[in-house]
This record gives structure tokens, C-alpha cells and sequence, in this order.
């Protein structure tokens, strides 16, 4: 779906009397590639004068992405650059999409090794260096600012959840809960698309050591619940019933996920790949 239809749609499904007031925090769904619509809708909540109001953001996977540069409180433009940085085809799992088999040619004697050895095909070396460069570019040359130096910013309170498999449990990375983890480092857990991405071992200080993480969407792929806890309750005539109604979550969904299709049955490795990748992400 071209990106100004996806709009045009926000803008529709949003009716003139709705309270644009009341919302404190956002929450980003992951969605691999699909990611890139969150531009539209960001644009959308900025014309609305709803983005102005947003104090805490919170995201998944490609959310997390999302929320880590929404956090700046940069202008829609500013905003936009920064998204348009990044190559989200080189990550596609689209079947039409011919990089996944490149990458898995068996031929490829590092790949190979990286699979049997950190449990994934594809480095996320290269996306991880994209996020410090973007990092640094907010906090004066500083690529491995943290939860808290976000913080003392002035930054938008920011929530990454990524998934702890040696534990098995989703792990939210916060100023609150990890003051001290380099925000680059959470959002590149959360970002790592198991059997995609290798694993990553991580010991709260750096990688390599520790347990193994992946993608956040694994256990909590939507974390609308993060704004739900009871520290949110405080003077907030909007928390009822343990949920906080100030909470607004973006979700992604492909175009034609509500039309039946016909079964699919992949004929190979790298077909089983793309359509587990699809259908999980």
C-alpha cells in the first residue's frame, strides 16, 4: 500500500469529535519492513496536535526503531530524514524479494559459520552502526548514550522490549529498568528477527557474553500493557480498571490480512524462511 493512501486512511479513521488531549503515550508494534508506514502515521498525529503531547514511547522490533527516533521530539521532517536513512529493503522477508536466497546460498562460508554458531544467517552488524550514527547525531557525537543520558535530555521516556530466550521472558529496556544499557544496543535485541538475525548474547554492558536475546516480538510483539502498570495510575484520572486510557498503540498489518488466501506450502528451506518471516512479522 503506497504510503500517502495509508494516510489518507488514518486521517479518515480518525473522527472530528476524537479527544486528541487525552494521549501521554504511544506504542509501536513491530512489523519488519512494514515499519516505514509509521512515517505516514507520525505525520498523521503531528497535523492532529496529538504527537506534541506524547511524553513516553514504547516499541517492538521495527518499533522499536520507531520509537527510539520519535523520542528525539524532533519536527515531522527532521523526523522523516531520519527514517528515510535507513534502507528497509536490504531487511525484506517480501517473497518477491530476492535478497533472503542470496543470503542463503550455501556457498556463503560466512553465513554458514555465523548460522551454526550464533544461530542466524544475517549479521545485524550494519543496522546496529545505523542506529549509533543516529544516536550520535542527537547527543553530540555520543554513539552509545543510554536509557538515562536519553533521559537527561530531555528526551521522550523510551521503552524497547526485546525477547530473552535463555530465560524465556520479553525484557523491557528503560531508564527505569536499565539505566545504563546503550539505547543502540536494546533496540538492536529487539530488532534481531530469530534465524534472520543471530542471536545476540548480551550481559548488560555489551555483547558476547550473557543470555541470548532476539526479537522482542517473539513474547510481546504490541507492549501496549507498558503504560498499564501502576506507577502510570498516579494523578491520572484516565487509568480504570488497570488500564490507562492515554496510552494510543500504532499497529501494523499487512494490506490483505483480512481477505482468505490459499494455503502455502514451501517447497524448500528458503521458502519455509519467508513465509515464517511473514507470517510472524
Amino acid at each position: 500500500m503506497a504510503l500517502p493512501i495509508i494516510i489518507k486512511n488514518i486521517r479518515t479513521k480518525i473522527d472530528d469529535t476524537f479527544n486528541r488531549t487525552v494521549y501521554r503515550n504511544l506504542v509501536f508494534k513491530g512489523g519488519g519492513v512494514r515499519g516505514i508506514a509509521y512515517m505516514g502515521a507520525l505525520e498523521v498525529l503531528d497535523e492532529l496536535d496529538i504527537l506534541r503531547n506524547i511524553e513516553r514511547v514504547a516499541g517492538t522490533s521495527a518499533g522499536a526503531i520507531a520509537a527510539t527516533i520519535t523520542s528525539f521530539r524532533l519536527d515531522i521532517a527532521q523526523t522523516w530524514e531520519l527514517f528515510n536513512s535507513l534502507d528497509y529493503t536490504k531487511y525484506s522477508n517480501n517473497p518477491a524479494q530476492t535478497r533472503l536466497r542470496k543470503l542463503l546460498e550455501w556457498n556463503n562460508d560466512e553465513s554458514y559459520k555465523r548460522f551454526f554458531t550464533k544461530y542466524g544467517w544475517h549479521s545485524s552488524q550494519d543496522i546496529h552502526q545505523w542506529l549509533e550514527e543516529v544516536i550520535a547525531g542527537q547527543c553530540d557525537g555520543n554513539r552509545r548514550a543510554t536509557f538515562t543520558e536519553f533521559q537527561e535530555r530531555g528526551f521522550r521516556d523510551l521503552y524497547i522490549v526485546a525477547a530473552n530466550i535463555s530465560r524465556h521472558r520479553a525484557e523491557v529496556f528503560s531508564a527505569a529498568e536499565t539505566p545504563d544499557v546503550a539505547v543502540a544496543d536494546a533496540v538492536r535485541m529487539s530488532i534481531s528477527i530469530p534465524i534472520f538475525f543471530e542471536a545476540l548474547r548480551f550481559d548488560g554492558k555489551k555483547f558476547g557474553d550473557g543470555d541470548y536475546y532476539v526479537d522482542g516480538g517473539l513474547y510481546d510483539n504490541f507492549p501496549m500493557h507498558i503504560f498499564d502498570q501502576p506507577e502510570f495510575a498516579a494523578k491520572n484520572r484516565y487509568y480504570k480498571d488497570k488500564v490507562n486510557w492515554r496510552t494510543l498503540g500504532l499497529f501494523l498489518y499487512p494490506e490483505k490480512m483480512s481477505e482468505q488466501t490459499e494455503p502455502v506450502y514451501p517447497d524448500n528451506v528458503w521458502e519455509f524462511m519467508n513465509l515464517t518471516l511473514k507470517n510472524a512479522y
